[in-house]
């Protein structure tokens, strides 16, 4: 994924999805973006995307801890699950083509299952 496809996604999550606040802590460089997409006090999803390394992390936050995520590097897909965010399971179906759109909708059903939102 390139930086541009990620900041176009970004923005259409954040129009698209009704527990997105806002986008914030939007760093872009001409190979890397991070973001944060504000769910609620203290509760976001961290994006991170390097070009060059290859590396895309997508988290679930509350008060400074991870509580779901899925990551690529070394261009292997694992998750974080939410059980034990401390944890690695590989996936080696990887994920779809538009990859934060997935995310979020794992998020929403974490959200409402756990009472989240």
């Amino acid at each position: 994924m390139r930086v541009n496809d990620l900041l176009l996604e970004l923005y259409r999550v954040e129009s698209q999805t009704w527990f997105i606040r806002r986008i914030s802590n939007l760093d872009i460089t001409d190979d890397a973006l991070r973001a944060r997409l504000e769910i609620g006090e203290g509760l976001f999803v961290q994006i991170f995307l390097s070009e060059r390394s290859g590396r895309f992390s997508m988290a679930l936050i509350q008060g400074n801890q991870r509580l779901y995520g899925r990551d690529r590097e070394y261009g292997t897909w694992h998750r974080h699950p939410f059980h034990d965010p401390s944890t690695h399971e590989l996936t080696p179906e990887g994920v779809s083509p538009r990859p934060l759109q997935q995310f979020i909708a794992e998020v929403e059903e974490i959200l409402l299952k756990h009472g989240l939102v």
